[in-house]
């Protein structure tokens, strides 16, 4: 069976949460990082990033998919993370063929029901295994054009979503990635989230 290469790039929908509340919820859903924050100070930001992972790994096969692997935007391996830097909580994506696709365009611009359905599904998570309140005002819906996940080692395995909400989606294909940090799982495989596939 062939398959024709997606497009380059993608708009991705989801939630970006600001760094400071990202940290307070990390050290909410890891009791073990909190006390070496509170010994050794505050981590770099990969740690943060890291720790979240962990977590996720952590959770029972029925309910990885309401939690959705983290995608950190303009971020500086030489400075802490500023009002620039955007901790993005995958919704959904769509390819972009072209320049008529953008983030402004359907269907990803606007906030839809799937969307906030996605969002509490893993507010209500977090708060039923960790106990955490999740801020919703701290959840900021966004919609960002990025290399289609094909085309990117780590995105590619950067989104564990509901299989309605995906577009479509591809096996990987090595890239380097120089702007977007995805802490990927260590199971070795994509979920074909349109198709309901899984690659080993």
């Amino acid at each position: 069976m062939s398959w024709a290469l997606p497009p380059r790039n993608a708009i991705f929908s989801g939630y970006t949460m600001g760094y400071d509340y990202f940290q307070k919820l990390v050290l909410a859903l890891s009791p073990d990082f909190t006390t070496i924050c509170r010994e050794d100070g505050p981590q770099p930001f990969e740690m943060y990033v890291c720790e979240y992972d962990v977590w996720r790994r952590r959770l029972p096969e029925e309910e990885l998919e309401k939690a959705p692997v983290l995608k950190v935007f303009n971020f500086s391996w030489e400075k802490d993370p500023d009002a620039n830097t955007k901790f993005f909580f995958a919704t959904g994506c769509v390819p972009a063929p072209d320049d008529s696709v953008t983030e402004t365009s359907p269907p990803t611009a606007h906030e839809t029901d799937v969307d906030r359905k996605c969002r509490d599904e893993l507010i209500e998570l977090i708060k039923r295994r960790n106990n955490f309140s999740v801020d919703k005002s701290r959840l900021r819906f966004e919609a960002i054009k990025d290399v289609h996940p094909y085309y990117d080692s780590l995105g590619v395995r950067i989104f564990s979503l509901p299989l309605f909400h995906f577009y479509d989606g591809y096996p990987s294909a090595p890239r380097h990635h120089d702007h977007v940090l995805g802490i990927a799982t260590t199971e070795r495989y994509l979920q074909w989230l349109h198709h309901g596939l899984q690659l080993l």
